[in-house]
């Protein structure tokens, strides 16, 4: 799961780099929806 997770954002990185559009839009829930806490992904330990 971890491995999807990844390429999926770096695909979502690429295109939205591209278009010249932030991805944390779509990352955040992205991250949400796969079970991660917003302080465990912002604040690694």
């Amino acid at each position: 799961m971890l491995i999807i997770l990844t390429l999926l954002i770096f695909v979502l990185a690429f295109i939205f780099s591209m278009l010249g559009l932030g991805g944390a839009m779509l990352y955040i829930p992205l991250f949400t929806w796969f079970g991660f806490d917003l302080k465990e992904v912002a604040i690694p330990t």
